[in-house]
């Protein structure tokens, strides 16, 4: 965007319209002018426009009359400002009405980043608008974000700790009533096929199916079948956890993210 202006701009004289619309643009784009919501950016010289022109000029250590002209002072440090891509975002808004452009009517209320494609008032008659979004308030709210997520990621982490030694202890509670059974069950005569590396799920899973007459080898068994049930219900615990805890830190690469675009520190 380049400010080249046809005919000298002050409140109390005419104004050249497309003037009026490049240097709303402008000052709308460094967030200085902001339209009416219903009427956009139109080429009529209203007093937010010299409003938003004065406090610009004051910002940049020019005489601030709200006035100006071609190839002035105020003219340059315009081009030099909106030559640099502003940092943050902001959010698009349309005048709403029956001529807006399919397109940027979908965009309506959505949060973009400056320099990231199509930006508001660069398509020919365009009146969109931007409405920037609070860099202190975004770097505030993304602050909050991110320590409300280190504190989940730390209590999920504490809450695998705790569920690995639960998922240990249920593991070895397994194998201790797997072997009770099998050696109980060999006092009765009872063959009990299992598997040679005594891996925990062939072991329980081959339990006899045979009808049990003695009740302490039914008790062994069940004793088994819980520990089984005690060990499968700790892994899964464990997976969900560690599931939750990789969800958690994809969140806080992208709060890292966000709060780097933001230009936050």
């Amino acid at each position: 965007m380049t400010i080249r202006l046809n005919k000298p701009l002050a409140g109390n004289g005419g104004a050249d319209e497309s003037d009026v619309k490049q240097l709303k643009k402008a000052l709308n784009r460094l967030g200085y002018y902001t339209p009416y919501e219903k009427v956009g950016i139109t080429g009529i010289p209203d007093a937010g426009l010299f409003a938003a022109l004065k406090k610009f000029q004051k910002d940049s250590g020019l005489r601030a009359g709200g006035t100006m002209k071609p190839g002035d002072e105020t003219v340059d440090a315009l081009n030099t400002a909106v030559s640099q891509t502003p940092p943050g975002k902001y959010i698009w808004h349309t005048v709403g009405d029956d001529r807006v452009r399919a397109d940027h009517a979908a965009l309506e209320g959505e949060v973009r980043t400056w320099g990231d494609g199509l930006e508001p008032g660069e398509d020919p008659n365009c009146r969109c608008w931007a409405e920037g979004v609070d860099k202190r308030k975004t770097c505030e709210e993304l602050g909050d974000n991110l320590r409300i997520a280190y504190i989940r990621l730390d209590g999920f982490q504490k809450q695998l700790s705790q569920a690995i030694d639960a998922f240990n202890q249920a593991l070895e509670d397994a194998r201790k009533y797997a072997d009770e059974y099998i050696k109980i069950a060999a006092e009765y005569g009872m063959d009990v096929a299992l598997s040679a590396d005594k891996n925990i799920l062939g072991i329980l899973g081959a339990i006899s199916a045979a009808v049990f007459q003695y009740s302490e080898v039914a008790a062994a068994k069940e004793k088994a079948e819980q520990s089984k049930e005690e060990y499968e219900s700790a892994r899964i615990h464990m997976e969900y956890l560690e599931e939750e805890i990789s969800k958690i830190a994809d969140e806080i690469k992208q709060i890292e993210k966000q709060k780097k675009e933001s230009g936050c520190k």
